[in-house]
């Protein structure tokens, strides 16, 4: 346990207590141990050591045992297979290797919103065991906040620099003479903006999940008690939140050569957004309507920057039967083709990243506990810029993630979102010195 210092007295009789123990869940270590009075535990243990790593050696031990493989995803030996049986095997494996992420990053997910939490709480608790030590009338305050956020509908626009399939030399050795065929004499096989075409497009249903955040912020109140600027406060605020979608959707459309594999040769495609989150500092103003009682109602606007990550996954599965796929219908070789394709994969698991400029409009109301504290409901909307960033698929339709056998156009993606807006409401604690 962390240790800030022996137990502190605030006066010269006995040792003051809070009252009992309480615990919010297992304890949180960040070192030696943090005494206040009684003991208070806030959420799971986490130690920034040898704890931590052995808590991570553990859960890979966890995540690579063979009960967390899927029945029909064990290993064969390659040399008892054909080879459109090895491009399955391949595809399999893939498989089980995004679902093991999956379960890897919903583990870390749980800690981490964990820790936020925990984190808030022992903030404002802080801040309330301290406070005596602010100078009183200063119009400064600290805030502390716990509530929950709600996300629309999550649009994603998917884009891509790969080629047609029968543009891959690992797929078609003949690619260089593709453009020679009656049908294909526009294909891009081999010049410049490749991709320019394939796009996807898909959406998530609407989801929810944690927002924590802490604030520092000045009343001009105090300065100006009788005068029309007193209604206005300046803040500073950080907040967090982790919307869990944690949600797997049929790619619907295409265009391009996204749509022509659709069609000839994908027999499952889909997308995978397992949860957005963001660390957000915002500066904001607010305007408070004094009443004669307890209740303060306020609305407020602010603009900041959020540093956004969203757990994307994508998976495009060929058909197994070479019989069932048209790609390269027309082409000598197209038998060859086909067979090559049968059973092959593409993945693709990123945490993405990139970081969002916003606004957000606030409104709420609080409750004046005593001349110095204050309890409150707070509802904000915020919405951010658009989202992109990049991503690889590797393996790219079962081998590695280029279009040509000695390394050269490596091929990636890049997902895009305008619907990183989200909806929160929370439970205010405010102290005012």
């Amino acid at each position: 346990m962390v240790r800030f210092g022996p137990m502190v007295r605030f006066g010269p009789g006995p040792m003051v207590r809070f009252g009992p123990m309480v615990r919010f869940g297992p304890m949180v270590r960040f070192g030696p141990m943090v005494r206040f009075g009684p003991m208070v535990r806030f959420g799971p243990m986490v130690r920034f050591g040898p704890m931590r790593a052995a808590l991570e050696q553990a859960a890979d031990r966890l995540l690579n045992h063979p009960s967390e493989r899927r029945r029909g995803c064990e290993e064969e030996p390659m040399s008892n297979l054909t080879e459109q049986a090895v491009n399955r095997s391949i595809a399999n494996e893939d498989t089980c290797r995004l679902k093991v992420r999956h379960a890897r990053s919903m583990r870390n997910g749980r800690w981490g919103t964990s820790f936020v939490v925990s984190l808030t709480f022992f903030v404002a608790a802080m801040w309330i065991l301290t406070a005596h030590s602010a100078r009183a009338g200063s119009g400064l305050y600290l805030s502390s906040e716990l509530g929950a956020n709600f996300s629309p509908v999550l649009d994603i626009l998917g884009t891509s620099n790969d080629r047609a399939s029968v543009c891959d030399e690992f797929i078609n050795p003949m690619f260089a003479a593709v453009t020679e065929t009656v049908r294909y004499e526009n294909y891009n096989c081999t010049g410049p903006n490749r991709g320019a075409t394939g796009n996807w497009v898909n959406a998530f249903d609407g989801a929810e999940g944690i927002l924590a955040g802490m604030a520092v912020g000045y009343s001009l109140g105090e300065k100006y008690p009788d005068h029309f600027l007193g209604r206005f406060r300046l803040e500073v605020e950080y907040f967090y939140r982790d919307t869990e979608y944690y949600q797997t959707s049929d790619v619907p459309g295409a265009a391009g050569e996204s749509a022509d594999k659709l069609a000839q040769e994908i027999r499952t495609a889909t997308d995978r957004i397992e949860s957005v989150s963001s660390h957000n500092l915002f500066g904001n103003l607010y305007v408070d309507f004094r009443t004669s009682s307890r209740l303060t109602p306020y609305v407020g606007f602010g603009v900041g920057v959020g540093f956004t990550d969203i757990g994307y996954g994508g998976v495009w599965a060929r058909n197994p039967d070479p019989t069932a796929i048209s790609t390269g219908a027309g082409l000598p070789n197209a038998a060859e083709i086909r067979r090559n394709l049968a059973g092959t994969t593409s993945v693709a698991q990123s945490e993405l990243s990139d970081r969002l400029f916003g606004y957000q409009v606030l409104f709420g109301v609080d409750y004046a506990l005593t001349e110095s504290l204050s309890v409150g409901l707070k509802g904000r909307w915020v919405n951010f810029e658009s989202f992109s960033d990049g991503t690889v698929w590797d393996p790219l339709r079962s081998h590695v993630p280029n279009l040509r056998k000695d390394g050269s156009e490596p091929v990636s993606g890049w997902i895009n979102s305008n619907d990183i807006e989200m909806f929160g409401v929370s439970v205010n604690l405010k102290y005012r010195f």
